[in-house]
């Protein structure tokens, strides 16, 4: 029997389950930019600091981790 191919695809704004909201990259965008540490950004953004620095990545923004 055939399997769904709808339940395994991914878009790219949920890679590794993580979705980001417009409004959730604009604040990371801001944080970013005043040189927020990355806890900061986490706890502001209630997720963890390997989300944050992976969505930094992509977005090809500079975050500190102190």
């Amino acid at each position: 029997m055939p399997q769904d191919n709808k339940s395994q695809s991914k878009t790219p704004a949920t890679q590794g389950g993580a979705t980001w909201t417009n409004n959730e990259i604009i604040t990371l965008k801001q944080l970013a930019s005043q040189n927020a540490p990355v806890s900061a950004i986490s706890t502001k953004l209630h997720k963890t600091e390997d989300v944050i620095r992976a969505k930094a990545k992509e977005l090809k923004l500079a975050v500190t981790s102190w």
